[in-house]
């Protein structure tokens, strides 16, 4: 007799009925981003000052405006004053009102008015109890009450707090409330494309940097030919039965993410939140070229530290994951792609296996093609 598949329904409504914690917890993001965010600000207003109105201009007026949004939400005023006032710097520039070097000035003051937010008393809400338990979520991706029981029981028994989603509509907005440590996802459950929703994760700026694990009866090597190589799970661990097995690789895949975090990233190298909003500036006003690279995990700052000295100042590069870094070469077209790509590859003067790359071009520019060369880049990088 065939089992009897019982719909899960989604069990964030604790979450949704404690709206302190969902604040909290974007302040604590917040907090945990800024260095890179404004790094990256730093690094668009130096070519903006370099190339004038040319440069990533409307990239760095859109970074500073969701910095503004997100400093007030966060109730860091000093922080949100700034800011604005760098959007009205940046749209004199656009206006030609006032020289783009000034744009500096501005920049250099945010991480002052920043620590002088967090010297002040934190609202009430974002104050953690003693008493609070302290435990990191787990959300797993099942339309099968009958397969997620056992694993969310297997994943309180390990410390989790783990909460079931079904694959629906509200995925995306599940992940946005949970605030997870990881996404679990069963890719073999019917009417379930987990490898659809790893792609869509992992493109997102949003979400790329939550680690996903893929329980999966697939071989790996077949994955990573089908489903490229940066754009698909932290990890892939195969359906044996026993959700113990999947606690484990959760358990290791959050232990080597944790070991990698904090990374202060140098100067040019952009967070993959602002590579994105400035190379789809290029992309909607001209052609270009994507290109991701993998490095050596044992050389990954060397390595971009010589792709950095070896681009152009319009160039864009910036950090996926550990070992990835992603550019964008506006007016490369499909037939400079691939010398430019040897150039790359001979200035990280890497020796073999260190340094791998994969590109994809467009001809003509236009608006919603980043995901599209993004994904072709990945699967370009997986042949190589």
């Amino acid at each position: 007799m065939t089992a009897t598949r019982v719909p899960v329904q989604s069990d964030l409504d604790e979450l949704l009925d404690d709206p302190s914690l969902i604040l909290r917890q974007t302040r604590e993001r917040f907090i945990a981003a800024f260095p890179g965010r404004t790094a990256s600000i730093a690094s668009l207003a130096a070519a903006v000052g370099m190339l004038g109105t040319s440069g990533p201009l409307e990239a760095l007026r859109h970074l500073a405006h969701r910095l503004t949004g997100s400093a007030g939400i966060a109730v860091m005023p000093a922080l949100r004053d700034l800011s604005a006032e760098l959007e009205q710097r940046i749209d004199k520039v656009a206006k030609g009102l006032t020289d783009a070097a000034e744009l500096a000035v501005v920049v250099k003051g945010l991480t002052d008015a920043f620590e002088r937010d967090l010297q002040q008393p934190a609202p009430a809400w974002a104050v953690v109890s003693p008493d609070e338990p302290v435990t990191e979520r787990i959300l797993v991706v099942d339309d099968d009450r009958a397969s997620a029981g056992p694993l969310r029981a297997a994943l309180l028994e390990a410390g989790y707090r783990p909460f079931v989603v079904p694959p629906d509509a509200s995925l995306f907005d599940a992940i946005r409330i949970a605030y997870p440590a990881l996404v679990l996802v069963n890719v073999n459950r019917s009417g379930l494309d987990g490898h659809a929703i790893c792609q869509q994760l992992k493109v997102s700026p949003e979400f790329a940097t939550v680690p996903v694990v893929c329980a999966t009866t697939e071989p790996a090597e077949q994955i990573q030919r089908v489903r490229g190589t940066m754009l698909r799970a932290d990890e892939y661990t195969p359906l044996t039965g026993d959700p113990r097995d999947l606690v484990s690789d959760v358990m290791a895949t959050l232990r080597h993410r944790a070991s990698s975090a904090g990374v202060t990233l140098p100067s040019g190298l952009l967070t993959y939140e602002a590579f994105v909003a400035a190379t789809q500036d290029v992309l909607r006003r001209e052609a270009a070229s994507l290109v991701v690279v993998r490095l050596a995990r044992d050389r990954v700052w060397a390595l971009t530290a010589r792709i950095i000295s070896s681009i152009r100042p319009r160039d864009l590069i910036g950090r996926y994951d550990e070992p990835h870094v992603v550019l964008c070469l506006p007016g490369v077209s499909p037939a400079q792609a691939d010398a430019r790509v040897r150039g790359i590859l001979a200035a990280g003067r890497a020796a073999p296996g260190e340094m791998t790359a994969g590109g994809a071009s467009t001809s003509e520019p236009g608006r919603h093609l980043f995901e599209r060369l993004l994904i072709e880049a990945d699967h370009a990088l997986s042949r190589a």
